[in-house]
């Protein structure tokens, strides 16, 4: 293993010969080529059934605060930039014309050092991974750990996830750095051959920026409160909600092929978005073609000309899609200005989860309505009208839970300005005032696309 590398790199005191030199090289680079392989063995969460049989123990709370806090520090401000600068140590070495030209031992020795350096980092990381999980995969979130903070089973399983997403691209600069080596025994024409063909060095280096922001995104996660979390997974899911957006577009008015134009989007804390908190802008719903762009002439392409019934019901379901995306897109910008300094809310594990996976739960249903506006005129009436009504109606629990939710355990952690100290804070007004007006717009037009959906039904095939 790597640990044995090390002591095998020391050269002899006396200057060796040529030929004594040549095979020691070989020597190195072949121990240099095994440990990067049995690193990328050793730590693979989806190969080595150690790492993968690790989660096996269910705790109501596993450590004391103090003792986890202190294990998120040690990961946070000691080996994860520790890693982080091992790594592009470790690219700077890899260079392979400098490794071909050097007849001495003298950077091999430095990666085979590095090596070693790195697999005490990565072991200590996996061992703190070993403890994250207090229950095994699969097992339901928790609905009793409102009160743990930063004990919840929700926090383990995030920062697990993460980690294992570093792993791999660790492994997979192990691999490239292991093939990188290998071809330095051949002869010059055969590796230009093969750098040509593989560029295992161009590989280590983007391996190496995967991996530190990778480091990045980690450090970031762990300083960031549990709302962001949910804000950053909602911003992520609005990207789809804006593409079936741009499709529906397309199906009423498919000549239109302008390049997409992003939404004006105006900063945290700037005037105009304070000045619009509380209110919902029937503008942002409103059924206009020119207010959303469309992709490009590759997906018209797909679509079929629709009758006009057909067209009348996608317009109806416009509403339903802008008014979709406007929550997650307004809620998802709520900047940590607007907090008070809790980092954790009193939402259990399972609660933070629904609330993380609402915008792909909406994002999915409003997947299945464009696929079946697509086939109205083909499929059966009857069906695609029992369908689509189903749908619809489907996203009423899920954003209903995100609602009560929100106002439940995040409004109550936003600021009370100074000259509303004794009264209830602007924010927590505003923000109610505008979940309440978005409801009642939501309500109004999945009742009217319903209505739609029956005009639908009652016009001839």
């Amino acid at each position: 293993m790597v640990n044995s590398i090390h002591t095998k790199s020391r050269p002899s005191s006396s200057e060796p010969s040529p030929k004594i030199n040549e095979q020691l090289i070989a020597r190195q680079r072949g121990w240099i080529f095994q440990g990067f392989r049995d690193m990328r063995i050793k730590y693979d969460f989806y190969s080595n059934d150690r790492l993968k049989k690790s989660p096996s123990i269910e705790k109501s709370e596993p450590y004391d605060r103090l003792t986890w806090q202190s294990g998120l520090n040690l990961l946070q401000y000691s080996l994860l930039p520790i890693l982080s600068q091992q790594i592009e140590t470790l690219s700077r070495l890899l260079e392979p014309l400098d490794l071909r030209r050097d007849n001495t031992t003298r950077k091999l020795e430095s990666i085979l050092e590095l090596q070693v350096e790195i697999d005490h980092t990565m072991c200590q990381i996996t061992e703190f991974v070993a403890v994250i999980c207090p229950r095994p995969p699969g097992v339901p979130d928790r609905t009793d750990d409102n009160q743990l903070q930063n004990l919840k089973g929700s926090r383990f399983q995030g920062l697990l996830f993460k980690i294992k997403f570093l792993n791999h691209d660790i492994c997979a600069l192990f691999i490239h750095s292991s093939q990188l080596i290998q071809e330095l025994k051949l002869s010059p024409k055969r590796y230009r051959r093969q750098t040509r063909k593989f560029n295992h060095r161009g590989r280590v280096t983007q391996f190496t920026e995967l991996i530190k922001e990778s480091i990045e995104l980690i450090t970031r996660w762990l300083k960031h409160s549990e709302f962001h979390h949910v804000q950053d997974e909602w911003d992520i899911e609005v990207g789809g909600i804006d593409e079936k957006l741009a499709k529906l577009t397309k199906l009423i008015n498919p000549t239109i092929t302008k390049p997409v134009e992003e939404e004006e989007e105006s900063g945290e804390g700037t005037g105009e978005e304070e000045g619009r908190e509380g209110h919902v802008d029937e503008g942002d719903v409103e059924d206009s073609d020119d207010e959303d762009s469309v992709d490009g002439e590759e997906d018209q392409l797909e679509i079929e000309d629709l009758s006009d019934p057909a067209i009348e019901l996608a317009r109806s379901a416009m509403p339903i899609i802008k008014l979709s995306r406007l929550f997650f897109k307004k809620l998802s910008r709520i900047g940590n200005y607007k907090f008070s300094g809790e980092q954790f809310t009193e939402m259990s594990s399972n609660q933070l989860g629904r609330l993380e996976r609402s915008a792909g739960d909406i994002s999915s249903l409003i997947t299945k309505l464009n696929d079946k506006m697509v086939e109205v005129d083909v499929n059966d009436q009857f069906h695609t009208v029992t369908i689509l009504t189903r749908t619809v109606e489907d996203l009423h629990p899920i954003f209903d839970s995100c609602i009560l939710l929100i106002i439940l355990y995040v409004v109550p952690l936003m600021k009370i300005s100074p000259q509303d100290h004794h009264s209830s804070s602007q924010s927590d007004i505003d923000l109610k005032t505008w979940l309440g007006e978005w409801n009642n717009l939501f309500l109004t037009s999945t009742q009217n696309f319903i209505h739609a959906l029956h005009t639908f039904a009652r016009s001839p095939a």
